[in-house]
Protein backbone atom coordinates (compact mmCIF):
# COMPACT_ATOMS: atom_id res chain seq x y z
CA UNK A 1 0.00 0.00 0.00
CA UNK A 2 1.35 3.56 -1.51
CA UNK A 3 1.63 5.65 1.89
CA UNK A 4 1.77 9.10 0.84
CA UNK A 5 5.01 11.40 2.59
CA UNK A 6 5.22 12.39 6.00
CA UNK A 7 3.78 16.23 6.34
CA UNK A 8 4.31 18.40 9.30
CA UNK A 9 0.68 18.92 10.96
CA UNK A 10 -0.06 22.71 11.32
CA UNK A 11 -2.91 24.95 11.02
CA UNK A 12 -3.40 24.78 7.34
CA UNK A 13 -3.91 28.73 7.45
CA UNK A 14 -1.98 30.16 10.24
CA UNK A 15 -0.99 34.51 10.13
CA UNK A 16 2.05 35.09 9.33
CA UNK A 17 4.62 36.02 11.69
CA UNK A 18 6.33 38.96 10.25
CA UNK A 19 2.90 40.67 8.71
CA UNK A 20 0.06 39.23 10.06
CA UNK A 21 -1.57 38.05 6.69
CA UNK A 22 -3.21 34.38 6.73
CA UNK A 23 -0.21 31.98 5.26
CA UNK A 24 -0.72 28.41 3.49
CA UNK A 25 0.77 26.36 1.54
CA UNK A 26 1.31 25.91 -2.02
CA UNK A 27 1.61 22.67 -3.85
CA UNK A 28 5.25 22.04 -2.82
CA UNK A 29 4.70 22.57 1.03
CA UNK A 30 6.21 26.37 0.70
CA UNK A 31 4.50 28.75 3.05
CA UNK A 32 2.99 31.89 0.76
CA UNK A 33 0.63 34.72 1.57
CA UNK A 34 -3.04 34.17 1.08
CA UNK A 35 -2.37 36.86 -1.54
CA UNK A 36 -0.51 34.40 -3.48
CA UNK A 37 2.88 36.37 -2.19
CA UNK A 38 5.20 35.11 -0.82
CA UNK A 39 7.16 38.21 0.41
CA UNK A 40 5.79 40.23 2.99
CA UNK A 41 4.55 43.37 2.67
CA UNK A 42 4.48 46.65 4.61
CA UNK A 43 1.23 48.46 5.29
CA UNK A 44 1.36 50.88 2.29
CA UNK A 45 1.82 47.49 -0.26
CA UNK A 46 5.64 47.80 0.04
CA UNK A 47 7.53 44.69 -0.20
CA UNK A 48 9.87 43.49 2.79
CA UNK A 49 13.19 41.98 3.39
CA UNK A 50 10.57 39.03 5.24
CA UNK A 51 8.83 36.02 3.62
CA UNK A 52 5.38 34.54 4.60
CA UNK A 53 6.60 32.32 7.71
CA UNK A 54 3.26 30.70 9.57
CA UNK A 55 2.87 31.84 13.61
CA UNK A 56 3.29 28.93 15.44
CA UNK A 57 5.84 27.02 13.76
CA UNK A 58 8.02 24.90 15.86
CA UNK A 59 11.70 25.84 15.36
CA UNK A 60 13.58 23.23 17.24
CA UNK A 61 13.41 19.75 17.58
CA UNK A 62 9.96 18.23 19.08
CA UNK A 63 10.03 16.77 22.77
CA UNK A 64 7.52 14.87 24.05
Amino acid sequence: MNTPPHRPTWPRVSPCLHCGVPVLRDNDGTPIHASLSYVCRDRWGQITSTTATPAGVPTGPRHG
